[in-house]
């Protein structure tokens, strides 16, 4: 049986992993971050969320995915064509890289 000196010091030691809600510096924080935010308000018609979800969708492909592939993406198309390569029925196919 654990003593009563052996439980507080495993609430403690759970307690002290967990982020204080209160700690007067994580609110002033978290303050800053919501003020930098843009507030976002839902159309509530289809109308509405056409250009919405156009504009989120471009902004997506733009500042997460395609980030550091811009280049890539953008710029001129680039094709190889490897070897053929000849079936015994007639076919060929050719690598395209």
């Amino acid at each position: 049986m654990a003593t009563e000196k052996q439980i507080g010091a495993a609430l403690t030691r759970k307690l002290l992993g967990r982020p204080n809600y209160e700690d007067p510096n994580r609110c002033e924080f978290h303050a800053y971050i919501l003020q930098k935010l843009d507030r976002w308000s839902a159309p509530t018609t289809a109308r509405g969320w056409k250009p919405k979800a156009s504009r989120l969708r471009r902004r997506l492909l733009d500042d997460v995915y395609l980030r550091e592939a811009k280049s890539f993406v953008d710029g001129p198309l680039k094709t190889e064509w490897g070897k053929t390569i000849r079936t015994g029925n007639g076919y060929r196919t050719r690598k395209v890289r």
